[in-house]
């Protein structure tokens, strides 16, 4: 969202070339919406392709973000994927790109970009580095210059009892550090939360601060991390927790011993709801939203449910009091979100469906308290 209202996304699928699209929602004054298509994907090797994550915005307004495919034609026909950047310009907006060579440099970026206070931009990829089959997926960093962005690999997932595979963006702290999930890896196989440390000379040096055992404590995260004030993260996993496996809302606390303790918040149960891949947002009272990608109580239209949107409050005895907002797929509304939330100044929350709405081929909602 702008400081006007608009608001920025991707689409997956769609467009001229079916390969995706960014667009803007721009509100009237009789309460409608209408959209625009800033950029139509197009693949090959001279655009990007199928972008999943959000955008990002530079001060002098240049949206920016990632696509999986497209690009250099090193991994396949289907390319390694882009960052790319749309400037606007009477009217009208121009694409550059960085295309990912994929091998060491990795591929398939996936997440959410951030920027550090120098414009520089830090992001994941799923695959690509040095280790496992078509690698096991890395941290970059991109740096502008005159002739266009460069790259650096600041850390190569090993797999393992290291991380593998992240599908998330990173996170800053005060201090610098990175944070992210990773889907897989780690000491049972079922994802991680990493730390990366900027050094003296420039090296980054990665720990695991949590490794998820697939039980109470979660799997196979596919969300960003956010922080408290206090400095604790918090997040989702899109499995574990229940014995269905419905996925768990946590809490990473750090400890005075220098390690971090990592508390289920909420596991999901099904009904009403399961599988939660976006992040979380907190308003000002510490409230935390999020969706669920499936579960909904009373609601068959997408036979293992159409997802939620849901509450955790902080209860005075201490923890969370769980509660759901909504439960999608009802007839004309969305259904399986899978985007990150935007809460505005008013309190109103605002995302996307995969699928739904009168076309069936998802929705942008706006929920008021």
């Amino acid at each position: 969202m702008d400081k006007e209202g608009n608001l920025y996304g991707t689409t997956e699928l769609g467009g001229k070339q079916n390969q995706g699209t960014v667009f803007e929602l721009s509100p009237t004054s009789d309460g409608s919406w209408n959209e625009t298509l800033l950029h139509s994907f197009a693949g090959g090797v001279n655009d990007g392709a199928q972008p999943h994550a959000a955008l990002v915005f530079d001060s002098a307004g240049n949206l920016y973000g990632t696509t999986s495919f497209g690009g250099s034609a090193n991994c396949g026909a289907q390319g390694c994927g882009t960052v790319f950047k749309l400037t606007p310009a009477s009217g009208s907006w121009s694409e550059s790109l960085y295309k990912f060579p994929g091998g060491s440099a990795g591929q398939e970026p996936y997440g959410r970009l951030v920027f550090d206070g120098q414009g520089n931009l830090y992001g994941t990829t799923l695959a690509g580095g040095t280790a496992c089959t078509s690698g096991c997926g890395t941290v970059f960093r991109l740096v502008p210059g005159s002739s266009g962005w460069q790259e650096s690999v600041l850390y190569t997932f090993q797999g393992g009892t290291d991380a593998a595979s992240p599908y998330a963006g990173l996170t800053f702290d005060g201090a610098g550090n990175l944070y992210g999930t990773s889907y897989a890896g780690g000491s049972s196989g079922n994802g991680t939360i990493f730390k990366l440390t900027p050094g003296s000379s420039g090296s980054w040096t990665e720990s695991i601060l949590h490794s998820f055992t697939g039980g109470r404590d979660g799997k196979q995260p596919m969300s960003d991390l956010i922080f408290d004030a206090a400095g604790n993260l918090y997040g989702t996993a899109f499995e574990g927790g229940f014995p269905g496996s419905f996925g768990v809302v946590f809490e990473l606390q750090p400890q005075s011993t220098g390690r971090w303790q990592e508390l289920t918040l909420h596991a999901f149960a099904d009904t009403p709801a399961a599988n939660p891949m976006a992040g979380l947002v907190f308003d000002g009272a510490g409230n935390l939203y999020g969706t669920t990608t499936l579960g909904a109580a009373n609601v068959t239209a997408c036979g293992g449910g159409c997802g939620t949107l849901f509450k955790l409050a902080p209860a005075s005895g201490g923890g969370f009091t769980y509660s759901v907002l909504h439960s999608f797929g009802r007839p004309g509304d969305g259904y399986n979100p899978s985007g990150d939330l935007i809460l505005d100044g008013s309190g109103n929350l605002w995302g996307t469906t995969q699928a739904g709405g009168s076309e069936g081929a998802g929705t942008v909602f706006e929920i008021t308290p």
